[in-house]
Parts: structure tokens; sequence; C-alpha cells
């Protein structure tokens, strides 16, 4: 039965009509669980893209209560099974782009070389599966606990936290300059680089679907840093 959201709600989401919700990909009403045995391509796809809200109560609401990440959870298991022994081009195909290319994770279980990690954020709980790939080919799949998505998350974010100098979201990010290579060691690729022949310039990671890593290197030492936050959000019919 769905639960009724307390006073504190309430106020930050009046124009909200909750319990009358339901995923516009899903199709499931709040807190109702998945069901489904299979993701249509569209539902595959869907679930990878940038969440959208009708106004901003609604946003509100969502992020508060969590009203679908029961059915998302059980929807990524399935979207799991859909990965394993795929090539990584019709990975893409298939479901689009992660949010996250890393290399092996020996914390969560991989071995020390060879693999590289797709990290997909689905739905409004960005609810984070791990596609793991060998020589190009999908070899596991799964579901990270909240646990492990921290795990994860301080383990990329680390050395950028242990560098910074200003505490201002969206603000560029001055450094105490720090190897290269605690950013390549855990990156599998840049999404696009600008950079010479001895790799000065400038990289650019995804960290999710609207924030962005930036990265000047000189010397393989990074010497700048700039986090590219998006704020607000993504209003159904964009």
């Amino acid at each position: 039965m769905p639960r009724r959201p307390d006073k504190a709600v309430a106020a930050s989401t009046q124009n909200c009509d909750p319990g009358k919700l339901k995923h516009p990909v899903l199709g499931t009403r709040e807190f109702e669980d998945f069901r489904g045995s299979g993701l249509t391509a569209l539902q595959r796809k869907g679930l990878n893209a940038e969440p959208s809200y009708t106004d901003l109560d609604e946003c509100n609401y969502i992020y508060i209560t969590h009203p679908f990440k029961k059915a998302e959870v059980s929807a990524a298991r399935v979207f799991c099974n859909g990965l394993i022994g795929r090539s990584e081009t019709t990975v893409l195909e298939a479901v689009g782009s992660p949010s996250i290319r890393t290399k092996s994770l020996v914390f969560l279980g991989d071995p020390p070389q060879g693999r590289v990690n797709w990290i997909y954020l689905l739905g409004y709980d960005k609810v984070a599966v791990k596609a793991a790939f060998e020589e190009e080919r999908c070899v596991e799949a799964r579901v990270l606990s909240d646990v492990d998505y921290l795990q994860l998350d301080g383990y990329i974010t680390g050395p950028i936290h242990s560098a910074r100098r200003s505490d201002v979201p969206g603000m560029p990010l001055g450094c105490k300059p720090f190897p290269f290579s605690d950013i390549s060691r855990i990156f599998a690729e840049p999404d696009s680089a600008e950079v010479d022949s001895d790799g000065n310039g400038t990289y650019e990671y995804s960290l999710n679907h609207t924030d962005r890593l930036v990265v000047e290197v000189k010397n393989h030492q990074c010497v700048k840093i700039n986090g590219l936050v998006q704020f607000g959000f993504k209003t159904k019919g964009e």
C-alpha cells in the first residue's frame, strides 16, 4: 500500500498529486514493484535516459520519497540480463552510453587488470548497474548495492576531493598539482580530449547524465580541475 508523505514533504510538494504518479518508462505506480520478465528496447533506453519531471513539485516529491526505487531496482536486474555476452558495440546500440567508464575495480570483485567497466545510472533513483567487459564483450552485469555505489563514488572522487581548493558547486576548482595517473588509473578513457603529442591539454570525463569532470594536464600533472554541474531538472517534453 503506498505510504503517505509526511507534512514536510507535503509542504514542499504542495502542487504535486502524490499517490497518482506512474513511472513514465515502466508504467508502475508509486511504491509498486516491477514484475515484468523483460524490457522493451524503448524501456531499456528510457531507463538510461535523463529522467524528466512535470514540474518542480513533482521533482521534489520523487527526490524525497523515492516512490519508484523498488520498481527501478527490479527493472535494473532485468536490464542486466540483456547485457551479458554482448559486444560493446551491441550494448551501445541496445541501451546507449554509460554514465561512467572505469578500469578494473578490484574492490568490487574485478581482477587487477584486463577489465573495463561501464556504469549505468538508471531511472529517477540512479540505480547503479556495473557492466564488466573483457576483450570488448560483456562478461558480468549486476546491480550495485547502495554500499557498493558509495564505495565506487569515493574511489572516483577521492583524488579530486583531496586536491580541490574550492567547495563552491559549479565553480572552477583550483587544485594542488597531482599525478595524472591518479585519474587515468580510474577512468577507462576520456569522453573527449584536446591534447598535444605529449599528453598535455584538457581531458573531459562523464560522471553521470549531467555532470562532467574537466582536467587540465601539464607534464603529466593535473594542474586544474573544473566541475561542470548542471543545476535544475529536465521537464517532460524536452
